[in-house]
Formats: structure tokens, sequence, C-alpha cells
């Protein structure tokens, strides 16, 4: 039945598909009085099957409420997608402009009605355990960027606790930390003197200053460690860092997210989070297209402003300039290395510069630390009161998917949720970090800092397995999407091979009939266009295919390969249209076999791959995801790719031999060295990948 549908709306696409295309033809109106023109009574069919679509839909949603549930949902999607969208008073606005000769108006509507018909013909080929994945990939990633933020905001309360509980020793530790950096600027400003003084002497004296730059860079980095692991028992300052990059990279998606769902939220009373009310899940969506749109943009850039801003708020005084005073200090030891000692010192100074910015940022703090007012204490717990809400608001946003428990919106949906909810990734170990962030807020208040300072530090702890939690269930999903997408391709290029074997056969077998004769039976004039339609059909499956792959964006050869079968298909739809059957047209449809079993070989292998468990590339647990295409079957079709092309150029070489190049000599010798240069400029990109 789900088939059935599914072909319905694609028979409706090209249907006014053909219609469109026909629509500048000569048939008018011939006045006022005139009878309805051919065009617009096939616009009219064309509206009658698209109501009749809309009543097929409404009775078999009514049919499957309760059996399936869950396809019951797309199709009441689908529907109410065609409702909005108004298709059959279009169709018959469309139809009217046809009767009445205005042809331009009629063409271009027909052409958005087509837009929006494909558009309802993915909502119901939709594949809902994809969408469900999809939704969780985001959502989790959603919750590790949030995590990492609090992890930030959490190590600074932490260590604001730990000063207000002793200012003497953070003072102490600040003039500590102080003195360390005055030395490495000292030791910096020695070897700029050592290396102009050298150079004033000859270049020959450089190495033993690199090796001296080498030690004070790693005194440097072992200095900014220690600055970052002070007060908080362990090394924290990078969780810290990396929670603001990461805000502030992915602050504007997520802002805009946000944005959407929230003005979805107020028209779903928080069904959308839920799963309680399709009416929520749809303003999630919708309303965050209107409302959304300008507050998400807005909230977006907010987000980002502000995860770039933690980046530095987050992370103890003085670290970062360390940091980057290691960068310039790596930098002039090997332009030393190299003999280049005017560029060594341009790296130095700005070392140097880097330096003092450490030494100020870290007085700045020894001074605001000694003049901390009496009511820092209670300022300090209303941050950790803030700090924890938000944690709270996480936890909430985390246990309401669970109680989602992958349901797919309507009231049903929402309830078989509730009642099968289940244990989220990062749940728990949020909820704990709530709690002790709310027991140090507690202790701030009541003037208790010392008391303050463990629950402060335990909530990182806790944050921080939620953190573990959340980016070890994000490479099992990937991977899970990641199948799907290898199935659903080989799948497509099986379809597509099954397709062209007949082609390329019809091909062969009508220019045999043809025997070297200029012209063509009409019967087999009608085959070939046939076929013509069919080459065609394959060019867009083709360009589906590669819209996938180039929106994936791992792969280096796969997409290119996909891209050149898309063109011999589309080169050789145009040939058969122009009813050329000779032999450039079957060694085309020849080669586009060759690379469809190719392509299958290397999606198949990468399936095995990965279901053996060999396909871990990214070594980063919850950052990366693995290429689509592993590098070995990447490889594969590199090398299939350059065989092609050396029988491309032996095939033109026999057929050239004693003949001067005409055009389409010359056409083929330019296709030839262009996918030669896709080889090398593949070959490049894999080297760099490698």
């Amino acid at each position: 039945m789900s088939a059935r549908m599914k072909a319905y709306v694609w028979i409706l696409c090209a249907f006014l598909a053909l219609l469109a295309a026909g629509a500048p033809a000569d048939e008018t109106a011939g006045g006022a009085a005139a009878p309805k023109s051919g065009l617009g009574v096939r616009q009219l069919h064309v509206q009658r099957l698209m109501q009749q679509l809309e009543e097929k839909l409404l009775s078999l949603t009514q049919t499957l409420a309760e059996k399936d549930p869950q396809r019951a949902a797309r199709l009441q999607k689908t529907l109410l997608e065609a409702k909005e969208l108004s298709l059959s008073q279009r169709m018959a606005t469309i139809a009217r402009l046809l009767d009445d000769s205005e042809l331009d108006n009629a063409t271009q509507d027909q052409k958005e009605v087509l837009k929006d018909l494909e558009r309802l013909a993915e909502v119901l080929l939709g594949d809902d355990q994809r969408d469900k994945t999809l939704e969780e990939i985001r959502r989790l990633e959603e919750w590790r960027d949030q995590v990492r933020a609090l992890i930030g905001q959490q190590n600074q309360h932490a260590r604001e606790s730990n000063n207000l509980a002793d200012k003497d020793r953070a003072a102490a530790e600040l003039a500590k930390q102080i003195a360390a950096v005055e030395r490495l600027i000292e030791q910096q400003q020695k070897l700029i003197n050592a290396n102009k003084d050298t150079r004033q002497q000859g270049i020959g004296g450089l190495a033993p200053i690199a090796g001296k730059q080498k030690e004070l860079r790693e005194e440097t980095g072992k200095l900014a460690k220690e600055i970052s692991e002070s007060g908080l028992g362990e090394e924290q300052g990078d969780d810290s860092q990396q929670g603001g990059q990461q805000g502030g990279q992915q602050g504007g998606q997520q802002g805009g997210q946000q944005g959407g769902q929230q003005a979805g939220q107020q028209g779903g009373q928080q069904g959308g989070q839920q799963g309680g009310q399709q009416g929520g899940q749809q303003g999630g969506q919708q309303g965050g297209q209107q409302g959304g749109q300008q507050g998400g943009q807005q909230g977006g850039q907010q987000g980002g402003q502000q995860g770039g801003q933690q980046s530095s708020d987050n992370q103890q005084p003085g670290v970062k300039p360390l940091k980057d005073a290691g960068k310039h200090q790596q930098n002039a030891e090997k332009s030393l290395d190299a003999g280049r000692g005017k560029a060594a010192e341009e790296s130095q100074k700005e070392a140097l510069n880097r330096l003092q910015a450490a030494l100020d940022e870290l007085k700045r703090e020894q001074l605001r630390i000694a003049s901390l007012p009496e009511e820092a204490q209670d300022l300090q717990a209303e941050k950790q009161t803030d700090t924890a809400e938000r944690t709270g608001n996480l936890g909430d946003e985390i246990a309401q998917a669970g109680q989602q428990g992958g349901g797919q919106g309507g009231q049903q949906g929402g309830q078989q949720g509730g009642q099968q909810g289940e244990q989220q990734p990062g749940q728990k170990p949020v909820r704990d970090a709530q709690q002790k962030m709310q027991k140090a807020a507690k202790r701030l208040s009541d003037h208790e800092p010392a008391e303050a300072v463990p629950p402060a530090e335990d909530a990182v702890k806790d944050l921080k397995k939620a953190l573990k939690e959340i980016e070890d269930r994000l490479p099992q999903l990937r991977e899970e999407e990641r199948l799907e997408k290898l199935a659903r391709l080989e799948a497509r290029f099986q379809e597509m091979l099954d397709r062209q074997k007949p082609a390329t056969a019809a091909t062969s077998e009508i220019d045999k009939r043809r025997a070297g004769s200029e012209t063509l039976r009409r019967a087999d004039v009608i085959q070939l266009a046939k076929v013509a339609e069919e080459e065609q059909a394959l060019t867009e499956m083709a360009a589906e295919a590669l819209e996938i792959i180039r929106d994936d964006g791992t792969s280096v050869v796969f997409p290119k390969v996909v891209e050149r079968l898309h063109g011999d298909l589309e080169r050789t739809s145009k040939w058969l249209s122009a009813r050329d059957s000779g032999s450039r047209v079957q060694a085309t449809q020849r080669e586009i076999e060759r690379t469809l079993e190719e392509l299958i070989e290397a999606l198949q292998e990468a399936q095995l791959e990965a279901k053996s468990g060999k396909s871990g590339q990214s070594g980063q647990s919850g950052e990366q995801e693995d290429p689509l295409m592993p590098n070995n079957a990447e490889l594969k079709l590199l090398r299939a790719a350059q065989q092609r092309v050396n029988r491309m150029t032996e095939d033109f070489s026999k057929q050239w031999q004693d003949k001067a190049l005409d055009d389409v000599g010359r056409d083929e010798v330019q296709r030839i060295s262009e996918r030669q240069q896709d080889i090398s400029i593949m070959t490049e990109e894999m080297i760099r990948r490698k």
C-alpha cells in the first residue's frame, strides 16, 4: 500500500512535468466562447488525480492509525503538507490560465507546483528510522556542546570558590606564576639578543640558539599546563577552551535551531520536545521558520558570540597568551634551524609580546583577588545558581527526549513515548552535577566558600562523565547512518545497472538492424527514443546520488567518479535522442555499466569493512565521522578510473589512427584529457588525506 502511494505521487510529478513541457504548444482558446484547450483539459485531469491522492491519504491514515501509528503519522504529515500547499486549487488556476492562453504564467505556475509535488513525494518517501537517527545525532551534538560550555563555566566557578576560600593562598600562587612568566620574558629577550649578535657574525651559530629556543618553548608549555591545573586538582583548562571554541563555532547553528524550537514550543506547549503533541512538533519546525527565522538568526549570532567569549572567560588567566607564545617560539625554532635569523627574530618578538600579555593578565587577576569585596561570595553564589539552573534545563531536555522514546508525534505517540522512556546518554551525571552545583551555591550563600569547593569540583567531574557518555554514543549513530547511506547508494546503483544493461542491448540491436543505413525504421525510431528516455531517467538517478555524496562531503574519488558517470549518461541520452546508435554510443554505454559495477563493488566492500569494525579511521570519539568511503575503496575506484582512461585512449587511438580529427574527435580528446586531469587531482587529494 505504501509503495502504491509513493508511485501515485511520482506519477503526478511525471504527468505535470510532461504537461509543463508541452505548455508552449500552439493550442490556444479561440475566444471567450471557445471550448477548453487540450492542455487545460489535461491539467484538470491532473487536478482530479491530486484530489484522489488527498482522499486516499486521508483514508489510509485512518486505517493505519491503530495498526501502524508511525506510518499513519507520516501519511498525515504528507496530507497536511498537501493542504497547506493548496495544490488542488493551484492546479485549477493553471487550467484557467491555459484556457485563456496565458501560457507563460501557466508554465511558471506549473514549474512551482511541480517543485511542491516533488517536495510532497520526499515527505512521503522519507525514511522514518533514518529521520530518527539523524534527529538523535543532532540532539546529541547539541547536548555535547552545551555540556562542554557548562564544564568551562563550572571550572571557573570552582576556581573562584577556591580563591574565595583562601585569598592568601591564591595570591601566593599567582605571585609564583608571575615570577615564572617574568623569567620566561627575561630568557626570551636574551635569545632575541643572541640571535641578533650571531647573525652579525654569520648564520652558522644559529643552531645552538634553536636548541635553547626549544627548551624555552617547553618551559612555556609546562607553565601553561600548570596554570591550567592550578586549584582544580586535574587538568581542566583544555576542556574550558574546547567548550568555548565549540560554542563559538556552532553557536550560530545551535542558536538558530533553539530559536525555531522555542517559537514552536509557544504554539505547541512544548509538545515538540516531549513528543506528546503533533502540533508541538510541527511548531518546532514550522514555527521556527517564521518566528524562529529572525529570532533564531539573532540567537545564532548571540550564541556564536557567547561561545567565543566563553573561550576566554572560562580559561585560567595567562593560559591562552602562554599557549600563543609557545606557537611563536616554535616558529622561531624552525626558522633558526633553517638559518633564517631575521624571520626567527620576528617570531621571537611575537612570543615576547604574548608572554608580556600573560604577565599582564596574571597581575590583573592578582589585583582582582586582593580587592574582592565582602559581597563577592553572594555574587558568586548567584553565578553558581544560574549555572545550576541551566544544567537543570539541560537535564530536563535530556529526560524529555527519553520520555519521547522515539515517538513520531501525535498524542498517542507521545503517550507511548512517555511509557517507554529510556535513560539517555548523560542524563544521570547531568542531574548529579546540578545537585552538586546547588549544594555549592548554598555553601557560598552561607559564606562558606571552602565548603563550596568540593561539590563545585565534583560537578565538573559529573559533567565530564556526561560528556563521555554522549561522545561514546555519537560514533555509533554516525556509523549506523553511514551504513544506511552506503546501502541506499548501492541499491540505487544496482537499480541503475539493471536498467542500463537492457538499454545497452537495445541500442546494439537497433544499430545492427540499421546496418550502416542513414535511416531507421519507424519502430526502431520509437524504440531508440524510449532508450534515450531511459538514459535520461538514469541521468537523473545519478544526479540524486551525486547530491547525496556531495552533501556527505567526506569522499575524494567517489563524487568525481559519479560526476563522470552522470556526464556519460547525459551525453548518451543526447546522442540517442539525435538517433545516433553507433560505436561511440555503445562504447560509452559499456563504460557506464563497468562504472556502475565498480561503484557497487566499492560500496559493498565499504559496508563489509564497516560491519567488521575495521573502518574507524577518525580515532576521535564523538568528534568527527569516518569518511563515507574508506581509503582502500577509494583507491580501488581511482585505479579503475585510470584503467577507464587507458581504455578510452586505446580505443580512440585505434579509431583515429589514420584519420584527421574532426569536431567529434577533438571533443573526445578533450574528454579524455579532462578525465586524466581529474585523476591527477584526486591522487594528490588522496595523498594529502592519508
